[in-house]
């Protein structure tokens, strides 16, 4: 799937009629929420839902990296949500078909777990769920991602075309979050730089790439640099390939 911001002077209808492919597909119009870690889901049950929704696409389609234990913890939860409490029909064979709504694409393309395994755990930690309520689920599932370090971090695929010490070519992430950009480690999405708002001095983007420098390096008044311009630090990035 091909996702992309609107510009200012357009409109999703006028997108969808100029969208011209004979490939089978469908337009999908979304409101992306931007919200801190911290900010209060439970005084508004209709903000909760559609955070939940947002959060649960984000994890199943890779945008926000879980750990396998949690992977399952967060598919057994959609499950007491959907199915409610675990009852004798829940048994193996009855979540085989279905996986892909509970399990994150990228463990079932690593095939790190066979199906049957991935349904056997999700089944066992359901059990443990008895009387959860839908609000119980969702409140749990967001709680759960929202203690992610990269929560709130919008990613995006790249790779280094020049920088410093980084290997050119090296996938890594690229996140835009409320207070700066951020460099992630692919797949897991560990912190690998980061640079608030206030230190980037400008930016420089081409149609396959974008240029960020960031900061001026000190220099003492005595050094050779003092008669030159100050160095910047550049990050340059550009979407990843196959």
């Amino acid at each position: 799937m091909t996702e992309r911001a609107l510009k200012p002077d357009e409109k999703p209808i006028n997108v969808k009629t100029e969208w011209t492919t004979d490939a089978p597909g469908r337009f999908v119009f979304k409101r992306q929420f931007i919200m801190d870690p911290q900010e209060d889901i439970e005084s508004d049950p209709v903000f909760m839902q559609l955070m939940f929704s947002q959060v649960q696409y984000d994890v199943l389609h890779g945008r926000l990296f879980v750990s396998l234990e949690l992977a399952v913890q967060l598919a057994a939860m959609t499950m007491q949500l959907t199915y409610g409490d675990h009852s004798a029909k829940h048994v193996s064979g009855f979540l085989l078909k279905h996986l892909g709504e509970f399990v994150p694409v990228t463990y079932l393309s690593s095939k790190a777990k066979k199906p049957a395994e991935w349904e056997a755990l999700i089944l066992a930690e359901h059990a443990g769920l008895a009387g959860w309520t839908p609000n119980d689920c969702m409140l749990a599932y967001l709680k759960a991602v929202r203690a992610l370090p990269y929560f709130g971090v919008t990613a995006f695929d790249a790779k280094y075309l020049s920088s410093g010490k980084r290997k050119i070519g090296e996938h890594v992430y690229v996140g835009v979050s409320s207070k700066g950009v951020h460099i992630l480690n692919f797949p897991t999405m560990e912190a690998n730089g980061f640079t608030s708002y206030n230190d980037i001095l400008s930016w420089g983007s081409s149609p396959n790439s974008f240029a960020c420098p960031t900061e001026i390096i000190g220099y003492s008044p005595r050094s050779p640099q003092a008669r030159g311009p100050p160095w910047r630090r550049r990050r340059a990035c550009g979407p990843r390939t196959p």
